[in-house]
């Protein structure tokens, strides 16, 4: 009987040392998330303020992210390979269809495809949203 108890012992503190792992585990992998998405967010406050530049040297918005960061530019969120968004701007934004009109949507790759917080998007009036969220907007931009 004693040998049955010890053996109990440690299966129940082996499957409470793999649930700590676990959630451990699981908490580091939303932190890797959170700060992905506030990668995401970065991106399109910093490409809005290029854009902006852009915009008071030439009287109006680009096009494209190329017309605003030349040929061959890449439209990773971050430099490298390390980033988990794509960025497309549009101008005229499609929504309001005003000439003097962007919009800027940071695309979830790799990793981040299936997040929550879906695409990110960021307008000329700094309106922000995420048009394919399953969760509210408000989880998805940092506070």
């Amino acid at each position: 009987m004693r040998a049955v108890d010890r053996a109990r012992r440690r299966r129940l503190a082996l499957a409470a040392g793999i649930v700590a792992f676990a959630s451990a585990g699981y908490a580091l992998h939303q932190d890797a998330v959170r700060a992905r998405r506030f990668e995401a967010v970065s991106a399109l406050v910093r490409t809005s303020l290029d854009v902006e530049r852009y915009f008071e040297r030439h009287g109006e918005y680009p096009r494209d992210i190329v017309a605003l960061r030349g040929p061959g530019s890449a439209d990773r969120a971050a430099s490298g390979a390390a980033s988990h968004y794509t960025l497309q701007l549009v101008s005229p934004n499609p929504a309001t269809n005003a000439r003097a009109s962007y919009l800027l949507i940071a695309t979830p790759t790799g990793g981040q495809i299936g997040d929550a917080c879906g695409r990110y998007t960021f307008d000329e009036r700094a309106h922000h949203a995420n048009p394919d969220a399953s969760v509210a907007a408000e989880a998805c931009w940092p506070r």
